[in-house]
């Protein structure tokens, strides 16, 4: 791949998500609440650097001594001894984006990110630092860039993406382990009953591993044999930052709304002492009885999309504040779901007994302590609970972006597309997460044999009975495994996009567009159609497999509408006129199919998806996702277009709460530059954090690089 595809330009937007107004219209005890939590989200952010890669808590702890002096007299030193100002820019905006993406892979798409200048300059850059005038500090730097430096360069084969040797690396796994090692060890967890959610394998020698359960408890420990292999359970991974974290929920505790919250932090307490993902679930079935709070947080080791297997997670934390009028409308939507599932394309016995109407609010973010911040969320993610308890939806109004230009797209579809941009994103997510994530009901089998589901129905695809069905054991995500998140994102997609074919959906979420919803179903369909063209960027032809499953979902969805037929949706190469007339893209979509071309062939396909995730029929899931997912040579040659002219994606910039002299809490912003991400990490972390190189060094032993 393209040494390009590794470099974060200097031209990428920075973009600030900032809750300035939400945080200052809170009182005094509402503040307090808020900020230890965002101290206890930044704290745990720590560990996504060492779930990231093996030289990213190093690259962290470097930055931080790099970066423990005021950035003007840095930058005065760099350019005054012989680095140019495009030089600097180049690296401050490498070191921004390691600070936003929680280490040296892009979080979205799982690709390396390597500096755009040499070693050496680099390497200079750190050197004529303050802290190199101290003689230890000095030492300490230039050994651990002796050792990371190749690996903060080295991009060619498994060193580009994060994944298994050999199609990758990750940090949730020694370098030299298979995946049929990790699998064996995910099998003896499984016997024991211990959750990988928490966990990192570390690879001792051949058929001996240990197992690193996340606690601050760092003294249980065990040893077993597993078909010939020997495997240490050790808990007291990451045990400094789980202290740090329990420390600020512990305050956060005194100015809690209610006595719910507090429980929930009981909870949270106990399971990051423990490492017990099982109390984990107790905190969240207990958080979504916490209904529209003013102050919405949630913190654990949440999404598994970074696991190259797809069962371990990346530590996650945040706290928000409530967009009142917002929430009243996706309020709305969740007293009229059950309503609208009417409207869905499978038979009512595929839907849940009981729709668990969630708590869905509308959120500005006021701290996201992980490698990226979503536009929405639906959690939390245990199978049981969503089934049981319920679940929540929160729509994270203060993180959108609207787009300037739009490429490729007949002229009249891309200005549609701009003027309903907000109003299309908003719909999006809000039906993303309620109806998509929430809708569908598992066929389930419990330990005495019981069924929740009728023997002689039959399967609306097959026409037969059902064959298959989730076991008492069983899990969506142990079933579907890798493919449970791509799968669930289209899926979740696929809702959204169909759901915009009916006037009634805009009814419930936006009535005041009703007049007009017709055009705003038409901006979704074109921006799913672009957004299934860039996700070709996300493909590596070498693995043939796409790194980012949202990005996956939407190429599978744009495959389903090209299916349709009719001439709906029309792709073709062509020249650009208006740019010296390079290869360029030409879409467009027949607007007069949108609600019968259209919206037949998402419920057709979402019918299939919904019935093969309810019935646990993996095998007929796999074949017709995988076959969509097919990029074939026409799709190569329209990846080289979008490759040659992708646009940077944006980096993010979050402000920080400040305690005051006076004790009291200040909402603090900076520029929206490369320099504005650094002055925040910089004031987010205002000491260098000797722990984190301290547990780094205390896992070489487990967690040895490849060559080294």
């Amino acid at each position: 791949m393209s040494i390009q595809n590794h470099i974060i330009s200097k031209n990428t937007p920075v973009s600030s998500i900032i809750a300035v107004e939400e945080f200052n219209q809170l009182n005094k005890k509402e503040q307090e609440y808020t900020y230890h939590l965002y101290k206890a989200s930044w704290e745990g952010t720590k560990i996504c650097f060492f779930q990231k890669s093996w030289e990213s808590p190093a690259l962290f702890y470097i930055l931080q001594q790099v970066f423990n002096q005021p950035l003007e007299t840095l930058k005065a030193s760099s350019l005054n001894n012989g680095i140019t100002e495009e030089e600097y820019t180049k690296i401050t905006c490498y070191c921004a984006a390691i600070i936003q993406n929680s280490g040296n892979y892009k979080s979205f798409g799982d690709t390396k990110i390597i500096p755009e200048i040499s070693e050496e300059i680099f390497y200079k850059f750190i050197s004529l630092s303050r802290c190199f005038e101290n003689k230890q500090i000095k030492e300490k730097i230039n050994n651990l860039w002796e050792r990371i430096k190749k690996f903060v360069y080295n991009f060619e084969g498994i060193y580009g993406f994060l994944g298994l040797n050999p199609q990758g690396l990750s940090g949730f796994y020694s370098h030299d382990m298979t995946k049929e090692e990790v699998l064996l060890v995910d099998e003896f967890l499984q016997v024991i009953k211990i959750s990988p959610l928490n966990t990192r394998i570390g690879k001792i020698s051949n058929k001996e591993y240990i197992v690193l359960i996340a606690s601050a408890n760092c003294k249980k420990k065990s040893t077993h044999f597993y078909n010939d292999n020997k495997i240490h359970v050790t808990y007291g991974d990451f045990a400094p930052f789980m202290r740090r974290i329990s420390k600020s929920l512990e305050k956060a505790y005194d100015y809690a709304a209610n006595n719910t919250q507090k429980k929930m932090i009981d909870f949270y307490l106990e399971h990051f002492y423990n490492g017990d993902i099982d109390v984990h679930k107790e905190s969240q079935r207990v958080w979504v009885k916490d209904i529209s709070p003013i102050i919405e947080s949630n913190i654990g080791f949440i999404e598994t999309y970074m696991d190259p297997i797809g069962v371990r997670a990346e530590f996650e934390s945040w706290v928000a504040v409530v967009d009142k009028d917002q929430s009243l409308r996706t309020g709305n939507l969740v007293s009229r779901a059950e309503d609208l599932l009417k409207l869905s394309p499978w038979p009512k016995d595929f839907e849940k007994d009981k729709f668990l109407k969630p708590d869905f609010t509308s959120l500005s973010v006021v701290a996201f302590g992980s490698s990226g911040t979503p536009l929405g969320i639906n959690i939390p993610n245990y199978d049981d609970i969503r089934q049981e308890d319920g679940f929540k939806n929160v729509f994270l109004g203060n993180n959108t972006g609207i787009p300037k230009k739009i490429d490729y797209m007949e002229k009249s579809l891309g200005d549609n597309l701009l003027k309903h941009t907000k109003n299309n994103i908003f719909f999006k997510v809000a039906y993303h997460e309620l109806l998509g994530h929430g809708c569908g009901k598992l066929f389930m089998e419990n330990s005495a044999g019981e069924k929740n589901f009728d023997e002689n129905l039959l399967n609306p695809v097959t026409k037969n009975k059902i064959e298959t069905w989730y076991k008492s054991e069983d899990t969506w995500g142990s079933v579907f495994g890798k493919l449970s998140n791509p799968y669930e994102e289209c899926r979740a997609d696929s809702v959204a996009l169909y759901y915009s074919c009916f006037e009634e959906s805009y009814d419930v979420l936006l009535p005041e567009c009703k007049p007009f919803w017709e055009e705003i179903c038409l901006a979704a369909f074109t921006e799913f159609v672009l957004q299934g063209l860039a996700s070709l960027e996300y493909y590596n032809v070498d693995t043939k497999a796409f790194g980012q499953a949202h990005m996956n979902g939407r190429y599978v969805i744009l495959k389903v509408l090209l299916e349709a037929g009719n001439n709906f949706i029309k792709i073709s190469k062509t020249k650009n006129s208006e740019e010296n007339n390079i290869d360029w893209i030409s879409v467009d979509i027949d607007k007069s199919q949108i609600l019968t071309t259209g919206r037949k062939a998402m419920g057709d396909f979402l019918l299939k998806m919904n019935v093969f995730k309810a019935t646990a029929d993996y095998k007929r899931a796999s074949e017709m996702f995988y076959g969509y997912s097919m990029v074939d040579e026409n799709f190569l040659e329209l990846r080289n277009i979008i490759i040659a002219n992708k646009k940077p994606r944006r980096l993010e910039l979050q402000g920080n709460i400040i305690r005051n002299d006076d004790r009291s809490l200040n909402y603090v912003t900076y520029e929206d530059n490369f320099n504005g991400i650094i002055e925040s990490f910089k004031a987010r972390f205002p000491f260098v954090d000797e722990e984190v190189l301290e547990e780094w060094e205390e896992m070489q032993q487990y967690f040895k690089p490849l060559n080294n």
